[in-house]
């Protein structure tokens, strides 16, 4: 058989002559431990960025005034929106690896009232908990069903 080429195409005529190396689990590689690093040097910076965030609004801030200022103007709104969306999905994340229905409720109550401090904080737990294992951060305790 040839391809478009005109050059002739080979295939194996064992179809144990694939590698098998293809198909059996591996340990993670350099690569997906440089991005793990990555994620949780991101998660770390988040907490360290929110916590920041957080002590300014509260020491300097006007909850009331600054609320009603923000809900005036449209993209204060849009902004709102935005961010209790992400709060939802991220929320359905969590509930999804929580097998305890109790401390899903915990960890979405603390992000409503603290914001994503909690998000990152939660995504660096997981993280460290995970071992280098993405599926494992990505599932929780639903990757070994």
């Amino acid at each position: 058989m040839r391809n478009g080429a005109g050059r002739l195409i080979t295939r194996p005529t064992n179809p144990t002559h694939l590698s098998y190396s293809r198909f059996r689990p591996q340990r993670p590689g350099r690569r997906a431990k440089m991005s793990m690093k990555l994620a949780k040097s991101i998660s770390a910076a988040g907490i360290v960025a929110m916590t920041a965030a957080l002590i300014y609004g509260f020491t300097l801030g006007n909850f009331s005034k600054d609320g009603a200022a923000l809900l005036n103007n449209p993209w204060g709104i849009v902004s709102l929106i935005d961010l209790y969306t992400g709060f939802a999905l991220f929320s359905m994340w969590i509930i999804y690896r929580e097998k305890s229905p109790g401390r899903a409720a915990v960890w979405i109550v603390l992000m409503l009232l603290l914001g994503f401090f909690c998000g990152s904080l939660y995504t660096l737990i997981a993280l460290n908990n995970s071992r280098g294992d993405w599926k494992k951060f990505w599932l929780g305790q639903r990757a070994n069903e």
